[in-house]
């Protein structure tokens, strides 16, 4: 009798992704589809400063505002590739700080059907909760991506 009780497999216990995905709810889809395409949509009329303003980054385990060089290149980069359109890639939920949104940035428009000059680019932002609430942050080059 005593053999069978300890041959019963020990539950182990759910990863910190499985744990995080398990607490997910449609509002938390719905919450950081509607940050980011308010972003986004912010871009598409012109208005790059309040968008950066929706942005943050993470530095030391803490979530602050765009630095100011940061804030400079962001600028710098929307005056090259203006969102004209856009249109989302996908989103993918990793781990509470560390997640996916990917857009597809029209930055100018084609003169004819015939020009096949590309003139779209990748941005991808990295939605986060902190208290229960989602933010913002922009993805850093070395950070996991769901598509890789």
């Amino acid at each position: 009798m005593l053999s069978a009780c300890s041959e019963q497999k020990k539950e182990k216990a759910p990863t910190a992704h499985e744990k995080f995905i398990s607490e997910l709810t449609a509002q938390d889809t719905l919450d950081i589809l509607n940050l980011s395409n308010a972003c986004m949509d912010t871009l598409k009329v012109g208005n790059v400063d309040a968008a950066i303003k929706m942005l943050y980054v993470i530095r030391n385990d803490s979530l602050i505002r765009v630095p100011d060089s940061k804030e400079k290149e962001l600028r710098q980069n929307f005056k090259l590739f203006p969102v004209l359109d856009y249109k989302l890639e996908y989103y993918a939920f990793i781990d509470q700080a560390n997640n996916d949104v990917k857009y597809q940035i029209e930055f100018f428009k084609h003169n004819s059907p015939d020009d096949k000059t590309p003139n779209t680019i990748g941005f991808m932002m990295n939605p986060v909760k902190v208290d229960g609430k989602w933010f913002l942050t922009l993805k850093e080059p070395n950070e996991k991506v769901m598509n890789n």
